[in-house]
């Protein structure tokens, strides 16, 4: 959901901020691109989280960081979510 997704921002535990431009279009386009659950991505691993894995010095990085994100990503419940209804509102309305 990059596509939507304010690039600027860091998701929070509850709360995903959304790009100021977007538009009920862009939302059915990218829901449409992602309802299948299987056009979701892994989150991005803080480096700093990926030094804190036990036998990081051994690990090559990408593998580190590919492991955080793995641990980090709840794919079933981000299906869930895409699946829930949706209140649309636009600053002028």
């Amino acid at each position: 959901m990059d596509t939507i997704a304010d690039p600027t921002q860091r998701p929070a535990d509850f709360a995903i901020r959304l790009r100021s431009d977007l538009t009920i279009d862009i939302w059915h386009a990218a829901l449409a691109h992602t309802c299948d659950g299987e056009k979701l991505t892994l989150p991005a691993a803080d480096p700093r989280a990926a030094k804190g894995l036990k036998f990081s010095d051994v690990l090559p990085e990408k593998l580190a960081a590919a492991t955080v994100s793995v641990r980090l990503a709840d794919l079933a419940a981000a299906r869930a979510a895409l699946r829930e209804n949706v209140l649309f509102r636009t600053p002028n309305g």
